[in-house]
Protein backbone atom coordinates (compact mmCIF):
# COMPACT_ATOMS: atom_id res chain seq x y z
CA UNK A 1 0.00 0.00 0.00
CA UNK A 2 2.83 2.01 -0.76
CA UNK A 3 2.70 2.73 -4.66
CA UNK A 4 4.40 6.14 -4.66
CA UNK A 5 7.31 4.52 -3.25
CA UNK A 6 6.90 1.40 -5.38
CA UNK A 7 7.21 3.21 -8.47
CA UNK A 8 10.21 5.27 -7.18
CA UNK A 9 12.02 1.89 -6.19
CA UNK A 10 11.03 0.82 -10.55
CA UNK A 11 12.01 3.90 -11.90
CA UNK A 12 15.41 3.12 -9.69
CA UNK A 13 15.20 -0.26 -11.62
CA UNK A 14 14.58 1.22 -14.67
CA UNK A 15 17.31 3.43 -14.64
CA UNK A 16 20.20 0.36 -14.22
CA UNK A 17 23.24 0.90 -16.21
CA UNK A 18 22.73 -3.06 -16.55
CA UNK A 19 21.64 -3.84 -19.77
CA UNK A 20 19.36 -7.13 -19.39
CA UNK A 21 17.29 -6.63 -16.70
CA UNK A 22 13.75 -8.63 -15.96
CA UNK A 23 11.39 -6.64 -12.87
CA UNK A 24 9.02 -8.25 -11.69
CA UNK A 25 6.78 -6.74 -8.93
CA UNK A 26 4.71 -8.97 -6.37
CA UNK A 27 1.77 -7.33 -5.36
CA UNK A 28 1.06 -9.23 -1.93
CA UNK A 29 -2.93 -8.29 -1.60
CA UNK A 30 -1.89 -4.48 -1.74
CA UNK A 31 -5.58 -1.85 -1.83
CA UNK A 32 -4.49 1.01 -2.85
CA UNK A 33 -3.45 1.97 -6.36
CA UNK A 34 -1.12 -0.06 -6.81
CA UNK A 35 -2.20 -2.17 -9.93
CA UNK A 36 -2.93 0.85 -11.67
CA UNK A 37 0.34 2.55 -11.07
CA UNK A 38 2.51 -0.70 -12.16
CA UNK A 39 0.14 -0.90 -15.43
CA UNK A 40 1.82 2.29 -16.65
CA UNK A 41 5.09 -0.13 -16.53
CA UNK A 42 3.48 -3.04 -18.53
CA UNK A 43 5.91 -3.65 -21.51
CA UNK A 44 8.81 -3.53 -19.11
CA UNK A 45 7.61 -4.94 -15.65
CA UNK A 46 5.82 -7.91 -14.73
CA UNK A 47 2.95 -7.28 -12.44
CA UNK A 48 1.95 -10.29 -10.13
CA UNK A 49 -0.88 -9.79 -7.74
CA UNK A 50 -1.47 -12.28 -5.25
CA UNK A 51 -3.54 -12.14 -1.58
CA UNK A 52 -1.53 -11.05 1.53
CA UNK A 53 0.67 -13.87 2.32
CA UNK A 54 3.86 -12.08 4.04
CA UNK A 55 6.85 -11.47 2.68
CA UNK A 56 8.66 -14.72 2.54
CA UNK A 57 5.62 -16.05 -0.14
CA UNK A 58 5.77 -12.96 -2.51
CA UNK A 59 9.37 -13.35 -2.62
CA UNK A 60 8.73 -17.20 -3.14
CA UNK A 61 6.51 -16.29 -6.00
CA UNK A 62 8.93 -13.46 -7.71
CA UNK A 63 11.65 -16.20 -7.67
CA UNK A 64 9.03 -18.95 -9.39
CA UNK A 65 8.52 -16.26 -11.45
CA UNK A 66 12.23 -15.27 -12.75
CA UNK A 67 13.93 -16.29 -15.82
CA UNK A 68 17.61 -14.67 -15.20
CA UNK A 69 21.39 -15.89 -14.73
CA UNK A 70 21.16 -14.06 -10.84
CA UNK A 71 18.42 -12.65 -9.13
CA UNK A 72 17.75 -9.65 -6.69
CA UNK A 73 15.22 -8.89 -4.45
CA UNK A 74 14.00 -4.78 -3.96
CA UNK A 75 11.12 -3.72 -1.31
CA UNK A 76 8.95 -1.21 -2.32
CA UNK A 77 11.13 1.81 0.09
CA UNK A 78 14.23 0.68 -1.41
CA UNK A 79 16.38 2.65 -4.15
CA UNK A 80 19.30 1.32 -6.34
CA UNK A 81 22.31 3.72 -7.40
CA UNK A 82 22.22 2.83 -11.02
CA UNK A 83 25.12 1.07 -11.39
CA UNK A 84 24.71 -1.30 -8.82
CA UNK A 85 23.37 -4.32 -10.61
CA UNK A 86 26.22 -4.00 -13.63
CA UNK A 87 28.80 -3.47 -10.50
CA UNK A 88 27.47 -6.82 -8.77
CA UNK A 89 27.10 -8.57 -11.94
CA UNK A 90 30.81 -7.59 -13.11
CA UNK A 91 31.80 -9.03 -10.05
CA UNK A 92 30.42 -12.42 -9.88
CA UNK A 93 31.42 -12.65 -13.42
CA UNK A 94 35.23 -12.07 -13.00
CA UNK A 95 35.46 -14.10 -9.30
CA UNK A 96 34.42 -17.85 -9.43
CA UNK A 97 35.11 -18.20 -6.23
CA UNK A 98 32.29 -16.55 -5.44
CA UNK A 99 29.84 -19.14 -5.19
CA UNK A 100 25.87 -18.60 -5.04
Amino acid sequence: NRSRLLRLAVESVLAQTYPSVEIIVVDDGSTDDTASEMAQYATRVAHIRQPNQGVEAARNAGYRAASGEYLTFLDDDDLLMPTKLERQVQVLDTRPEIGL
